[in-house]
């Protein structure tokens, strides 16, 4: 068995490598939510999705008839689910912006 191990060591090294980073690369790079789409959260609070980067959300809230300025929200805070299972934040159709509605 230890001879195996030792013909075998860089294989079985680079398959562990390979493992490590598919988990960490399918986390940080894949998201639940794309940009252009609206999310809600439970409290009626729409957000825009701009764009995604490594485990980050970049969103405008709607705010007073309009979009606010981008900020920045983690990836576990916007796919969370609260206590009893239910999902914080779910798509919806983007508000639109009129002047003439205050």
């Amino acid at each position: 068995m230890k001879n195996y191990f030792g013909k075998n060591r860089k294989l079985i090294f680079a398959i562990l490598i390979a493992t490590v980073l598919w988990s960490v690369g399918n986390f940080y790079l894949r998201s639940k939510f794309h940009s252009g789409e609206c999310v809600r959260a439970l409290d009626g609070y729409t957000w825009h999705i701009n764009n995604y980067r490594f485990g980050k959300y970049f969103l405008m809230g709607w705010q007073g008839n309009a979009w606010g300025n981008e900020v920045k929200m983690d990836k576990d805070i916007l796919e969370r689910e609260d206590i009893s299972g239910i999902i914080a934040y779910h798509q919806v159709v983007c508000p639109e912006y009129n002047p003439n509605n205050n």
